[in-house]
């Protein structure tokens, strides 16, 4: 669940990165998908929390340093497989 919370009031650290790096990497949780930005315009928000370009869901995690997903998953496939599992416990019924 701590992995959901990352969903949250997430602008503000991912647009800091995006800034500092210039790319940034978005996990969607509902889409099953790892996607880069290169320019804060390409950034989706309400309310300070960022929403996936795919599905406009507020379900992203910014792959930032301080990320679970960066903290505890290496790889791309990693981070899918922990987006994957979180995704089931959130919406059990979806057929994406």
């Amino acid at each position: 669940m701590e992995l959901y919370n990352e969903t949250k009031n997430n602008y503000n650290g991912a647009s800091t990165h995006l800034e500092l790096f210039g790319l940034l990497d978005l996990g969607c949780i509902y889409c099953l998908c790892i996607y880069s930005v290169k320019c804060k315009n390409d950034l989706y928000y309400t309310k300070k929390s960022l929403k996936c370009v795919n599905c406009g869901r507020e379900s992203i995690i910014p792959i930032i340093p301080n990320s679970l997903l960066v903290k505890n998953f290496y790889t791309n496939k990693e981070r899918l497989d922990a987006i994957q599992h979180l995704k089931s416990d959130m919406y059990p019924s979806s057929k994406l």
